[in-house]
């Protein structure tokens, strides 16, 4: 409680100060769902919000080379009229709040931050392939999502390449003892290639991540693969994933395909049935760009061994409906949607 109010108080000493945008963008869409062994939500439609989120962000020169800068943002349902109440799970177990909350300085020596906000080892690996729309993607990778207590410093780029430190403090509250953390990644570009590589230890002892991934970028044309180890990542055994996202885009259509593979993070409800939660998922997409604030966008997902839902709220954030006899074990959506932002 003490981080969040000393972080709220430099966030409104900067806010009084320093050059401030608001921002925003509004992410709904129809779905209908097909779901696998599961007579009670089989073959239903819902609407489903996207992520939708508000936020307002600024920076402030405080000398010649050294830039001050804060960001605050919120997730917001739109479908529901209200602030997100989110049961987001992980790898490392813990609950994930949807916000982003920072500030820092800017400056020839790169940049440093401290707040609620994306971690390094997301957004050099998971973010290569999960580039779809809709809220329930992105579940093939074992990265955490946004997470408080972080310290983030970035290097400046040399000859193209970047590295990401990242430090959250923490306590155990079943020990009561401290718990830090630590993340890395490192980033190399050479003209339409980027290379990464990241490492997480999860602060929880003998399980680690360490991951790699690459992304090739063309004017009209994308292509990324990325392959994660989660060291000791079920039960005694090593766990790896692998996905891979392509893109193409013909004037103001953009057509995406998606494939991910491999032993799926044990918070997902999966069947596991041979005790490796193996699991792998297909996703197709196109958006149709109306104007520079507004696109509309329909996608395909469909996964074997699991279903990123709560089918009861429909918050698309990987909570589920897990009660014995209610497990819901893959599904396909199709989902027709726009997006807007400001």
């Amino acid at each position: 409680m003490k981080n969040r109010l000393l972080l709220l108080s430099m966030i409104l000493a900067m806010n009084a100060l320093a050059d401030n945008s608001f921002y925003g963008s509004l992410n709904v869409g129809l779905e209908y769902r097909d779901v696998k062994d599961n007579d009670i939500f089989d073959d239903h439609m819902q609407m489903q919000d996207a992520y939708s989120y508000l936020g307002v962000k600024g920076e402030q020169e405080i000398q010649p080379g050294l830039t001050g800068f804060y960001n605050y943002k919120i997730y917001v349902d739109v479908v529901k009229g209200k602030l997100y109440k989110n049961e987001q799970l992980t790898w490392a177990g813990a609950n994930n709040e949807q916000n982003d909350a920072h500030v820092g300085l800017r400056g020839g020596f790169g940049q440093v931050s401290v707040g609620y906000q994306w971690n390094a080892y997301y957004n050099a690996i998971a973010w290569t392939t999960d580039r779809f729309s809709s809220g329930w993607t992105g579940f093939d990778t074992y990265a955490s999502f946004q997470l408080s207590d972080l310290i983030v410093y970035q290097t400046p780029s040399i000859g193209g390449l970047t590295a990401v430190l990242n430090i959250q403090s923490g306590v155990d509250n079943s020990t009561g003892k401290s718990e830090d953390r630590f993340i890395a990644s490192a980033s190399y570009n050479l003209d339409a290639l980027t290379a990464h590589i990241a490492y997480d230890d999860l602060g929880a002892g003998s399980t680690e991540l360490l991951g790699v991934a690459a992304e090739y970028n063309m004017s009209n044309m994308r292509f990324a693969i990325k392959h994660e180890i989660a060291k000791e990542g079920l039960g005694s055994d090593d766990a790896s994933i692998t996905s891979v996202h392509a893109s193409l885009t013909s004037g103001s259509n953009t057509y995406r395909v998606h494939f991910g593979t491999g032993n799926y993070p044990s918070y997902l409800p999966l069947d596991d049935s041979k005790g490796e939660n193996e699991g792998s998922e297909v996703g197709l997409g196109m958006e149709h760009v109306m104007n520079d604030n507004m696109y509309i966008f329909v996608e395909y997902h469909m996964s074997d061994e699991y279903c990123a839902y709560d089918l009861t709220e429909g918050n698309g954030n990987g909570g589920y409906d897990a009660t014995p006899g209610n497990e819901i074990y893959g599904c396909q959506v199709i989902s027709v949607g726009t997006q807007y932002s400001f």
